[in-house]
Order: C-alpha cells, then sequence, then structure tokens
C-alpha cells in the first residue's frame, strides 16, 4: 500500500498505526494528562510507503460466486467463528455469508418496506453476545436485528436521526456516526450513543468546520477499541461507555490544510478537495 496523497489530514493516511502501534515507524510519545498518543508525520514523503512488518500475514480466501451472490463492491468484511460477513451497499445490497474457505453459505437481509427489510443498507455489526447480527437502514431511521445462526429477523429499533455506521459497545449500548441532523436546536454532533433498551440517546463532538460530509461512510472502527477518526482531521477519539475522549493526534506540520481553504470547498464537494489537495 502507498500513500500518494499527504496534504491533507484524513482516517484513510494514518488509521493502519493504531492496529499496530509497536510497528509503526513514527516516533510515539504519550502525554501524562490524558494519555493520548503523538505522532509526527510532517516529514513524510509524497509516496509514504507502509512499512511491511505492519502487516503480520496474508491470507487470499476466493469467494464462491453464483446467480446468489455476485458482487459489485466489497464494502466491509466481519470475521465471527468460521462465516465471514461481507457487505455489498450499492449491487446485492445485502449481507453475504461464508464459510472461512470461501463458500457460500446465506445472505442476510433484502431490499423492501415490509417487516425486516430495509430501505438502505449502511452498515453491519455482530452481536455475538447476544446470537445476533445488527443491521442499520439510514433512509429507515431504523436498526434491524437478525439472528447469527440462520438469518431471521427478530425486530427492529427506531432513531430519529440520519447515521450512516456504527459499532456495538455494550450489551445493548449502540454508537452511531451521524453526519447530518436535522434539528432545531442549532447545534450539530458527530456521535451518539443510543441505548436499545429504552431508546434514549446522548450526543457526543460538536461539529466544526473540520466536519464534512465529503468523509464518506465509515468514520467508526473497531479493533482493539472502537475509534472514531474524522476525514479532515489530525485526531483519532475513543470511545469508551461513558465517553468519547482523544486517543491519537498527528502532527502534519505546513502540510495540514487550514480551516479558512475548507470551509469555502463546502460539504460533499469533492472535485473542490481534490483541487485543494494538489494545490
Amino acid at each position: 500500500m502507498t500513500i500518494t496523497k499527504r496534504k491533507i489530514t484524513t482516517n484513510l493516511i494514518l488509521l493502519f498505526c493504531l492496529f499496530q502501534l509497536s510497528s509503526c515507524n513514527e516516533r510515539i510519545t504519550t502525554k501524562e494528562g490524558n494519555k493520548t498518543l503523538y505522532f509526527d508525520v510532517s516529514n513524510w514523503a509524497k509516496k509514504q510507503s507502509i512499512p511491511s512488518k505492519i502487516i503480520k500475514k496474508i491470507r487470499f480466501i476466493p469467494l464462491e460466486t453464483n446467480q446468489d451472490n455476485l458482487m459489485g463492491k466489497i464494502n466491509k468484511i466481519l470475521i465471527n467463528k468460521d462465516k465471514l460477513y461481507v457487505l455489498d451497499i450499492k449491487y446485492v445490497k445485502k449481507i453475504l455469508v461464508f464459510s472461512n474457505e470461501g463458500k457460500y453459505l446465506n445472505s442476510i437481509g433484502s431490499i423492501g418496506k415490509g417487516a425486516g427489510e430495509y430501505l438502505s443498507l449502511n452498515d453491519f455489526v455482530i452481536d455475538d453476545k447476544q446470537n445476533r447480527i445488527l443491521i442499520l437502514d439510514a433512509e429507515s431511521r431504523k436498526i434491524l436485528a437478525y439472528s447469527l445462526m440462520n438469518g431471521i429477523f427478530i425486530k427492529e429499533f427506531k432513531i430519529n436521526f440520519f447515521a450512516t455506521n456504527f459499532a456495538l459497545l455494550d450489551k445493548n449500548l449502540i454508537v452511531l456516526y451521524s453526519s447530518y441532523q436535522n434539528s432545531n436546536a442549532g447545534d450539530k454532533y458527530s456521535i451518539a450513543k443510543l441505548d436499545l433498551n429504552n431508546n434514549t440517546y446522548k450526543w457526543f463532538l460538536k461539529k466544526d468546520e473540520y466536519d464534512n460530509q465529503i468523509g464518506g461512510y465509515f468514520n467508526i472502527f473497531h479493533s482493539k477499541y472502537i475509534l472514531y477518526t474524522p476525514f479532515l482531521k489530525d485526531v483519532v477519539y475513543k470511545i469508551t461507555n461513558a465517553d468519547v475522549i482523544p486517543y491519537a493526534t498527528f502532527n502534519f506540520g505546513e502540510n495540514k490544510i487550514s480551516s479558512d481553504k475548507l470551509k469555502k470547498i463546502g460539504d460533499g464537494n469533492l472535485p473542490a478537495l481534490i483541487r485543494l489537495i494538489d494545490e
């Protein structure tokens, strides 16, 4: 893997360092107050290669294909026990289940307006403690639960805001990333924690000029911890049951794009952002 752009703070550039911190070539220091990790990448070259020693093992698994599971694009893969769960958001619009050898087993969910169906399939998580898989439907503003054993629909949970990806914090505690809230309160936030027991939620991290919808779908990642990576910021947040706190910061030096320039590109204007990077 090669990094071809460095004049922007983006979760695509440095997230790999958070998975194998001990293998990262950059110097890491810990600030005594809040235990925030610090990465100085101000001297990275334009084509900075990721150190090969970060990758411990590579295994290629050919996925069986037939008329029921032809995929256009793989958006996300989760591994649970001896099965692979593959998300195709745009084309198949299903979660396809394979054995760990690549044999196609079944699919979970389908497009529609009936019980157990969704209008959009944006993300999914596996809740192996309760033996279920949760699917996020941003368009219908709901989370659907299916049996992990046979894919049968169990129940759904309504949410009253637009969210594009999520993670499971605890048994019935969900954290969601929201790029937009249709609210008259004035303040907008990025992270919501939803208690599925009583359908109550709390908001964290007020949005500012660096919060831009160009970031795409997957801003919440689950590795050793659950991490939130804003697309245009130089900080990664750790999400716990109680709080959302800075976990790692990055020094981009003079290559960091100023907030004044970012304000001018507007939400979702990807061509303008690319031109800004290439300046």
